[in-house]
């Protein structure tokens, strides 16, 4: 089976240089960024860095003045649900009456700028790119702004536009007609969960399942120590010990934190990652490992702080749940060697990690999503905490904790939890019976996931998918195989109650609408409500009584201790944000400091929570690595913006450019592989043609993509369809933004490489591993960049552990 993924020609110098654009579109960077002056301006204030509180502080009214378009702007607190968490920030709203429209479509005040809240601890005024590109990623031209319905078959991908009446009947007739067994509520880490259960209970579905890495991993953390997942106390952490984690790039409180103590007292952080990732590059050290052997890693280090005496082996045995004797046992028979040979670290190198290890206090360790994306990665997870339990940092300043929060209230009555177990969400495809209803949000497995393609013909066969709705603000690869796409509110446009999550300083606040949805576009809870109305009414009369979503803001918000003494969620979180008010921010020590000049600390628990790791388990080879000396592709997120959320952002874009092949040098060198080469990729289930990027910011043993290339939809910018190549064969797009309709200068949308990966699934996560091993060949004389070819479609591996 042949699907070609690309609208780029040949793989010959020329073709290559025609599909990445660049320097023969005519136009240049000065004239992309001057091409729209009402663009770049937005664009600029969007994605600049935000001001510090005493360079932009609120006025009374809570307003901050533009000099140059002599325009007020009033702030609206709100939170983002970016990279599966809560983060606290100000949106900027300015009705300027010489603006132009609003490319959606909508009308009113436009969101202008989004800047972090300075007086909130785990912003203190910061804000990721995911954040503040929300300013581009709401206003977008290809946003959804009335309900689709499919026009012939699902794998057409032809729809026409409907009322919500007909979309709210059809809907409410199937869900209402389904076994609750085999209705499916599928979602994304950025779906509110206690949305999306209460909605789920109430149809009688235990099948609320959410994919992603942090769902499987957040399955061996309850089991571990009773959270989702825990928080590393870098503010005070000597030594940061960073398995796989791009924080700096995808969790700024945790990157802010880390760099204030590097900066005050030398707090290191050592990266140990199969790529020189961002936050790598930023670490002190970086330890190029081979994939899937962290856990081996962490042994090695574990077991030479027992051997130097820089451990307590009884205490943590205690904490960790551990018989002392057991673990001793496990230390001592800790062969360096063996494991300097598996992780294809030096022994040299291992020992002088163990020196470190042992010696720089306090420790905290964190471990990014590739660890627990390998089959036997719950077992890594757990020698992972073991080095936190070792160096005596376990709820302690600079360790490893659990989050602090608060629980939202409960909206009261709450239907009962229905009988029987869920699904396994990255499973669906190989193991679930035919379903009656399926409902997407904010997932787009038919992209993002390992096997990809599977996941389309699952998507596309109505003998196993009867019935497909998607709820979204713009359109996907995943979307475009249901039958129906519902617009959804961006989350600038509705209100939410939100708790603030992996945090040591615990707070909520309120998500609240800077500007009107464009278009028919409804918040997520209306369109829930009102589903459940249309299938089950008697059940909504009971659980989903509101007429306007922010009206379940005062029984979630308002029983947090204090809030409602100063006149509830209303009074307060419109004038500050984030209750508590945690004190003011302190800009010379750029911290949030108390009415004495003090600065904010965490609260520590006296004891300390036990652990319960369970049985540290021997290191097995993961199936999905290839043997050593042979080559592993990875998958891993774009190092900028946050997936699928923001590939049609032109500035995101713009940075990032296609996902090529990162091959190390040497490896290279020995196959003879220049850097710019057209290459093949091929795996057991295919192969892909990409170009060759020759580096030393890889593994020798690794080659890795960035998942977001090779869009064939999404919009005009993910999908290419913007690009000078389309505009010079199709003619200029019709947008009211003249940068996608003139002005982009690339074409080169990249690679879709999640086909390539053969699914092999952990027995304790669920998950499906992110890489696979493959070899490299010249491409051939009829290849096209872009294309993927998938010749095994059965190649699939079973459940391990």
């Amino acid at each position: 089976m042949t699907t070609n993924l690309c609208m780029t020609g040949d793989v010959s110098p020329e073709g290559r240089g025609s599909a990445q654009g660049g320097l023969r579109s005519g136009v240049t960077r000065r004239d992309f960024l001057l091409g729209s002056a009402a663009v770049s301006l937005t664009a600029a204030a969007a994605l600049s860095t935000p001001l510090p509180a005493r360079a932009a502080p609120l006025g009374v009214e809570g307003a901050q003045y533009h000099n140059f378009k002599r325009v007020a702007r009033q702030a609206i607190f709100t939170s983002s649900p970016a990279h599966g968490g809560e983060y606290p920030l100000i949106a900027w709203r300015e009705d300027d009456p010489l603006a132009p429209p609003r490319w959606d479509g909508g009308g009113g005040a436009r969101v202008a700028a989004i800047s972090g809240v300075p007086h909130a601890s785990s912003s203190l005024g910061r804000a990721a790119t995911a954040h503040v590109a929300a300013v581009l990623e709401a206003d977008d031209p290809d946003r959804l702004i009335r309900p689709l319905k499919r026009r012939g078959g699902r794998s057409d991908g032809v729809f026409e536009p409907a009322g919500w009446d007909e979309a709210l009947a059809v809907l409410g007739s199937t869900l209402a007609a389904a076994r609750p067994g085999a209705t499916v509520c599928l979602t994304g880490p950025r779906s509110p969960e206690t949305l999306w259960r209460r909605w789920s209970y109430t149809l009688g579905t235990p099948h609320h399942l959410t994919l992603g890495v942090a769902a499987g991993r957040a399955r061996i953390w309850r089991g571990i120590w009773g959270v989702e997942e825990p928080v590393a106390d870098l503010a005070r952490a000597g030594l940061t010990l960073n398995f796989g984690s791009n924080f700096l790039m995808h969790r700024p409180e945790w990157g802010g934190a880390f760099l204030e103590a590097h900066a005050r007292f030398g707090a290191r952080l050592i990266s140990i990652d199969p790529r020189l990732s961002r936050t790598a590059a930023a670490s002190q050290r970086w330890v190029p490992i081979r994939p899937g052997t962290d856990g081996l890693l962490a042994r090695a280090l574990a077991a030479q702080m027992y051997w130097n005496d820089a451990a307590d082996v009884a205490a943590a045995a205690q904490g960790g749940g551990l018989d002392p004797d057991t673990l001793e046992g496990l230390l001592d028979d800790t062969d360096l060697e063996e494991i300097a040979a598996r992780t294809g670290i030096g022994l040299a190198t291992l020992e002088e990690l163990g020196e470190e290890v042992g010696r720089i206090r306090p420790l905290t360790v964190i471990a990014g999503s590739g660890v627990a994306a390998h089959t036997g990665g719950g077992g890594a997870e757990r020698w992972i905490a073991l080095l936190a339990l070792l160096a005596g940092s376990l709820e302690q300043p600079g360790g490893l904790a659990q989050p602090r929060g608060f629980e939202l209230g409960a909206i009261e009555p709450l239907p009962d939890p229905p009988a029987g177990e869920p699904l396994l969400a990255e499973q669906l495809p190989w193991g679930a019976e035919p379903l009656d209803a399926l409902v997407l949000h904010e997932a787009n497995p038919a992209f993002n996931q390992p096997a990809a393609d599977v996941w389309r013909r699952w998507l596309e066969d109505p003998q196993r998918v009867a019935f497909s709705v998607a709820i979204a603000t713009r359109r996907d690869e995943s979307t475009d195989l249901c039958d129906w796409i519902l617009p959804e509110a961006h989350w600038l446009e509705r209100y939410e109650a939100v708790a603030g999550k992996g945090t040591l300083i615990p707070w909520v606040g309120a998500r609240q609408p800077a500007r009107t949805p464009p278009g028919q576009a409804r918040p997520l809870a209306q369109i829930l409500r009102d589903a459940i109305r249309a299938a089950r009414p008697e059940a909504a009369l009971r659980y989903w009584v509101f007429d306007d979503p922010v009206e379940w803001l005062a029984p979630q918000l308002d029983s947090v201790e204090g809030l409602e003494e100063e006149g509830g969620w209303q009074a307060v979180l419109p004038k500050v944000g984030i209750w508590p008010l945690q004190g003011r921010f302190d800009p010379f020590r750029r911290q949030v400091v108390d009415e004495d000049g003090v600065p904010l600390q965490p609260e520590w628990p006296d004891p300390s929570p036990a652990m319960a790791l369970g049985e540290l388990p021997e290191w097995e080879a993961p199936p999905e690595v290839a043997k050593p000396g042979k080559l592993t592709l990875i998958v891993h997120a774009a190092e900028i913006g946050e997936g699928d959320v923001t590939a049609n952002h032109k500035l995101i874009a713009e940075q990032q450019l296609a996902n090529h092949v990162q091959i190390n040098t040497s490896t290279a060198r020995n196959l003879g592989i220049a850097d710019g080469d057209p290459i093949r990729v091929i795996s057991e289930r295919g192969y892909l043609v990409g170009v060759a990027r020759v580096t030393q910011t890889v593994h020798p043993e690794v080659v890795t993509m960035h998942i977001q290339g090779g869009h064939w939809s999404g919009g005009a910018v993910a999908s290419g369809k913007a690009g000078p190549l389309a505009r010079r064969e199709y003619g200029p797009i019709a947008c009211p933004d003249a940068d996608l309709a003139h002005n982009l200068w690339w074409s080169d949308r990249g690679v879709h490489p999640m086909d390539l990966i053969v699914p092999r699934f952990d027995g304790e996560t669920g998950l499906a591993a992110r890489c696979t091993p493959v070899q490299l060949a010249p491409a051939r004389a009829d290849d096209h960049y872009g294309r993927v070819v998938v010749t095994r479609a059965d190649a699939v591996e079973g459940v391990r552990g």
